[in-house]
């Protein structure tokens, strides 16, 4: 697979709007996997997409979900639904089993979201509202599990050289400390951006050629 190249000039205005970077700002070469580009003639079926290509129709398609949903609510309930997680867990579930990750191992990954505060208020409180901190709350709970998941995906696909880089991404834009203030949708946004990359990362150390199973 070929290296590549970013655009940061023509992305930036997606950047701003969505809070999503793209993910053709990620390059092969910043992964510090040690290893020469496939020779051509001896790549992959072109016809069977290769993990990083799965990853981001994965987070593509979950975007698109989410905006046709928010198309539909009112502003409240769009204001609840600053972030969607659907893109990165979907992911996470892909390149799980792409390691080699037992069924009972993929489970784990994903099973601390089962006490988020949202969950918990259902549990007490039914269906009443949810206050505007508890569903941030959950956002940033949810954003931290998918941390762990996805430091521990980088140490089974790639070792130390890529758990080392995507510790240092997910440490540059970790969740906001509190569900309140002003600015906490905005680094919320910034988090799940940084969290997508990783998944593409992780995704791309998966379809190079000295990865081995």
């Amino acid at each position: 697979m070929s290296p590549n190249i970013s655009a940061p000039d023509r992305n930036a205005s997606s950047v701003v709007l969505t809070g999503r970077l793209p993910t053709s700002s990620i390059s092969l070469s910043t992964r510090g996997i040690l290893c020469s580009l496939p020779d051509p003639t001896t790549h992959p079926d072109p016809d069977v997409p290769t993990h990083r290509a799965r990853v981001e129709g994965l987070l593509t398609e979950a975007a698109d979900e989410h905006e046709a949903l928010l198309a539909v609510l009112t502003p409240e309930l769009q204001a609840s639904l600053p972030v969607d997680a659907q893109g990165i867990t979907r992911a996470i579930d892909h390149l799980a089993a792409a390691a080699g990750l037992t069924e009972d191992e993929r489970r784990a990954l994903i099973r601390p979201h089962a006490v988020n505060p949202a969950v918990m208020h259902a549990r007490v409180f039914g269906r009443a509202p949810l206050a505007r901190e508890t569903v941030i709350g959950s956002f940033v709970d949810g954003a931290r599990v998918r941390a762990d998941a996805l430091v521990g995906l980088a140490d089974a696909v790639g070792g130390g050289a890529l758990g080392a880089e995507i510790r240092a991404l997910l440490a540059d834009h970790p969740p906001p400390v509190t569900a309140e203030g002003a600015d906490v949708v905005r680094v919320l946004r910034a988090t799940y951006a940084a969290q997508e990359r990783a998944v593409v990362a992780i995704a791309a150390a998966l379809d190079s050629p000295c990865h081995t199973r």
